[in-house]
């Protein structure tokens, strides 16, 4: 008798354990989208994939719809503007998010998909997450505050007053807004506070732009002073010839030179062509006075020339005109070719930088080189003896504290008389 009772007993165990694996065999194999399952705030769970298919669209619309407000801080006033996701053009993982959901249906194992289901009142909602594009933050951001993503910083310039005496004007640092370290800091934004907060409004970074060039930059570049200074005058001039001279001095204004690096002319008139252009002028060719493509080319040359020899400078190559050049005394001339026959090129001997000045003005051209300032009172001084009417020797003499240091033979020029 007691046999037979184990073997009911042992019978009826394999019943409920066949019917307990059969109600799990069934619960597991179920294709509807488990209870507990939320996509956001909508419970999804019971859903079958194709009822969730259908409906999705339309959540991700009312989604697209969430505003998101952006605040920018400065000077302790808080400006703010707000976009919502379909404004702002930003898209969604909602594909991603509708595989993740649907990921129980394509388990093949059954104690894994049992336990997805079971699992389903406890898991984490399903959010989506946007898909944050640097290019498309910055216009919608930069059309509302235009002036603050159009600062630039502004470089520190050197001044010089009409006495030629040199001050600064300091450099400007700017703060913009850091569209890379937005995108950054969205990134990091949870799917629950993104979606959760009925007002979630983000702080614009900020980044600091500091200038290029700075006062303690052009201060090291040792400009302290004008060394020379040489004026000549063209208010005679054709209107072609005024274009040449004026654009020329234009391309040479601010010209720096290293110590020891050797000046060429040729390198301004080069420059000057490819930003203006040369017009119709007069020009020395062989002797005579001719028609021709950049009259007045020497006049600057020449003014230059005789800056350099004021501030005594080494001449590394100078030629005169063939004939005798109104606005400069002979011997004090500096031609050039565009041919690359003649270039006028001088060497800054000096231990410091020199910078170039030039300025047109009521018809008359003017070059001034500054450079550091010097302990010694150094003075030059040019000075020419004819040998004929149409040659003359120059002379510069360096005068230190009041003595003469050093006289020396710059040049012995001849001239053809004029046809």
């Amino acid at each position: 008798m007691g046999e037979k009772k184990r073997f009911v007993r042992l019978g009826s165990l394999c019943l409920i354990l066949a019917i307990a694996l059969g109600g799990l065999y069934a619960y597991g194999k179920q294709t509807t989208i488990p209870i507990g399952y939320f996509f956001h705030d909508w419970h999804i769970g019971t859903l079958s994939p194709e009822q969730l298919k259908q409906q999705y669209p339309k959540r991700i619309a009312a989604l697209q719809q969430k505003k998101i407000y952006f605040q920018l801080l400065e000077d302790s006033e808080i400006k703010e503007v707000s976009f919502t996701f379909k404004e702002l053009g930003i898209p969604f993982n909602e594909q991603q998010v509708l595989n993740d959901i649907l990921a129980y249906s394509k388990q093949e194992k059954l104690y894994k998909r049992i336990f997805d289901r079971m699992r389903g009142p406890d898991s984490k909602p399903f959010y989506l997450a946007p898909q944050w594009n640097e290019q498309k933050l910055h216009n919608a951001l930069s059309s509302e505050w235009a002036d603050v993503f159009a600062r630039e910083p502004s470089n520190a310039e050197r001044v010089f007053d009409e006495q030629d005496q040199i001050s600064y004007k300091s450099e400007q640092s700017v703060f913009r807004p850091n569209i890379s370290n937005l995108v950054i800091k969205l990134g990091k934004l949870e799917g629950e506070r993104l979606w959760s907060e009925e007002k979630l409004a983000i702080v614009l970074p900020m980044e600091k732009l500091k200038p290029a060039i700075t006062v303690e930059d052009l201060k090291s570049e040792g400009i302290d002073r004008k060394i020379s200074e040489f004026s000549t005058h063209y208010s005679k001039s054709s209107s072609g010839r005024i274009h040449n001279v004026e654009k020329t001095a234009m391309i040479l204004n601010d010209k720096m030179l290293e110590p020891g690096e050797v000046f060429s002319y040729k390198e301004i008139v080069d420059a000057t062509e490819t930003v203006h252009g040369y017009r119709a002028a007069p020009v020395i060719m062989d002797g005579e006075l001719r028609p021709g493509i950049g009259g007045g080319v020497c006049q600057v040359s020449t003014t230059l020339y005789n800056a350099a020899l004021l501030s005594d400078l080494e001449i590394v190559e100078r030629r005169n005109h063939s004939l005798p050049i109104g606005y400069a005394p002979l011997g004090r001339d500096a031609t050039f070719t565009n041919d690359g026959g003649i270039d006028f090129r001088f060497k800054n001997t000096t231990k410091n930088n020199l910078l170039i000045r030039a300025e047109t003005k009521n018809g008359k051209l003017t070059v001034k080189i500054f450079g550091k300032d010097s302990d010694d009172d150094k003075q030059i001084e040019i000075f020419t003896e004819r040998r004929s009417s149409h040659s003359v020797n120059v002379y510069k003499r360096v005068i230190v504290n009041g003595e003469v240091v050093n006289q020396e033979l710059i040049s012995s020029d001849t001239y053809r008389s004029p046809k």
